[in-house]
């Protein structure tokens, strides 16, 4: 369950003592709300219906993204909308050379653009986050830009706090 939460794979072979003594630690972090007793965040996978897509989004599978799976497009425009409530957001999903730009909006405006492109692929990245003095109802969307040779932007999930 640890390393499945940490890392989104069920493969917990050849780990060190050292290795399953550390993810138990955080593990008892987390199921007491962390270290300063914060509330944990509620996880949204790239299949929730949270998640408005618009424009042609498919399906990657890789063994590092959480739940094997995560939505990618590649066109220009194509758009996802993840309605929440919360005090903070984060969106989660992979770097690499073949990844392109996002821009995002928050409430319906524009936050910036984020590039995704990475020197080699890591499944599992924090892509962007934005905070609130107090959890209300919002609005993400991240639109594809469509960069030239690395289109693609992927959602792997997003986690919100209280």
């Amino acid at each position: 369950m640890a390393y499945w939460w940490l890392t989104g794979s069920t493969k917990t072979s050849g780990w060190s003592s050292y290795a399953s003594r550390y993810v138990a630690k955080v593990m008892r972090l987390y199921e007491a709300g962390g270290p300063t007793g914060v509330a944990a965040a509620r996880r949204y996978a790239e299949t929730s219906p949270r998640i408005d897509y618009t424009g042609r989004w498919r399906v990657a599978e890789h063994a590092s993204y959480r739940g094997d799976e995560a939505r990618y497009a590649k066109a220009k425009n194509a758009s996802a909308r993840f309605t929440f409530v919360g005090s903070k957001v984060a969106w989660y999903g992979p770097t690499g050379p073949t990844r392109g730009k996002a821009r995002i909006y928050i409430d319906g405006k524009y936050a910036r653009t984020v590039d995704l492109r990475a020197s080699s692929f890591r499944a599992r990245n924090r892509l962007f986050s934005r905070s609130w003095s107090q959890p209300g109802a919002h609005t993400l969307t991240i639109k594809v830009v469509g960069t030239s040779g690395r289109p693609t932007v992927a959602i792997d999930e997003f986690l919100v706090w209280d």
